[in-house]
């Protein structure tokens, strides 16, 4: 199973235009921790970049769709063959743990997805997934940024 995939110059370059221009429509996780301009380009980047990677390495297992593609306000990345949606979470930091998701606020999707993003290799790998009701048995609550999170190694292959 094909689990990493290589990033182009020309993706990361694309992920950044795309985190420019949508930045100013994404609201924060809550009222309680407001991100900065900056912090939100670069939070979106990272995401798209993870979206990416994702479609590349499991290309034939989706229904076709470009992740640079804006198709306005939705809670999931991909559409599997099977009908199932499909959010993908991407960590930027191989020492991070935890991966905050907005469970609540949205109907979430059928699947979540993990690709730990390297940067300097220029890299996204494939770490595993969870089920939304795997996901919802294994949630924790963090008050400091009024959301919920799952740790990296829940997620299996």
């Amino acid at each position: 199973m094909v689990t990493l995939c290589d990033l182009t110059d020309k993706e990361f370059i694309n992920a950044k235009r795309f985190a420019i221009k949508t930045a100013k429509y994404h609201k924060d996780f809550s009222t309680t921790h407001i991100r900065s301009t900056d912090n939100k380009i670069e939070n979106i980047r990272v995401g798209k970049l993870g979206e990416i990677a994702y479609r590349k390495i499991k290309q034939s297992e989706l229904v076709d769709k470009d992740p640079l593609l804006d198709e306005g306000p939705c809670y999931y990345d991909f559409i599997s063959n099977d009908g199932k949606s499909i959010d993908v979470k991407t960590l930027d930091e191989e020492w991070k743990n935890r991966i905050y998701i907005n469970f609540d606020a949205h109907a979430p999707a059928d699947i979540f997805v993990l690709i730990l993003l390297n940067e300097k290799n220029k890299t996204g790998e494939y770490l595993g997934k969870l089920t939304k009701q795997e996901l919802s048995s294994i949630l924790k609550y963090d008050s400091q940024y009024d959301t919920y999170y799952v740790m990296k190694l829940n997620f299996k292959i």
